[in-house]
């Protein structure tokens, strides 16, 4: 496993977090999403998205970590508190986004972020992490199983491109 730097995002990040984001939309989504959607992401319009909410200081998304190696992004991370209206925003925190540039998958780039992101979470007093993750995402899956999540039996199906997109929460304690 290799040694990765995590920090909290800065406004030079946001380039580097949009690379990750559309690499890894495009790797992972592959088969789940539509071909034409994961085509037409765009890496400037991702890195101006993550350039305004990391220029606000009081936004909730300025809380986002990168994981750095020779001075590349290779994965980030944000999370605040839950967005769910059937969970205490006070008491719990969610993993809003953890991606990982394919290049890097199984380097240890996502074990970096996670460890700190339950940091910070637990930092803020949060009692419980929640996430929601693709129902057809394998590998995401394993992933947060393997770090101890369960299912909490939240389901939702947004549409994208006019296609359901089911998802799961998980959840765990964080104390």
């Amino acid at each position: 496993m290799s040694r990765w730097s995590v920090r909290r995002a800065v406004l030079a990040d946001a380039p580097g977090m949009a690379r990750v984001s559309v690499a890894s939309w495009r790797a992972a989504y592959a088969g789940i999403m539509r071909a034409e959607t994961l085509a037409a992401l765009s890496i400037e319009e991702r890195a101006q998205h993550w350039r305004e909410r990391l220029a606000d200081p009081a936004s909730s998304a300025a809380f986002a970590l990168v994981a750095e190696q020779m001075g590349a992004i290779g994965g980030f991370a944000s999370l605040g508190p839950v967005r769910d209206p059937d969970l205490d925003p006070a008491r719990v925190g969610e993993l809003w986004a953890i991606y990982v540039d394919p290049m890097v998958w199984g380097k240890g780039a996502g074990p970096a972020l996670w460890t700190l992101a339950l940091d910070e979470l637990r930092a803020r007093r949060f009692e419980t992490l929640v996430l929601w993750v693709l129902t057809a995402n394998a590998r995401a899956r394993r992933f947060y199983e393997k770090q101890g999540m369960t299912l909490d039996g939240g389901e939702k199906s947004p549409v994208e491109d006019g296609a359901p997109l089911p998802h799961l929460r998980y959840r765990m304690g964080l104390s």
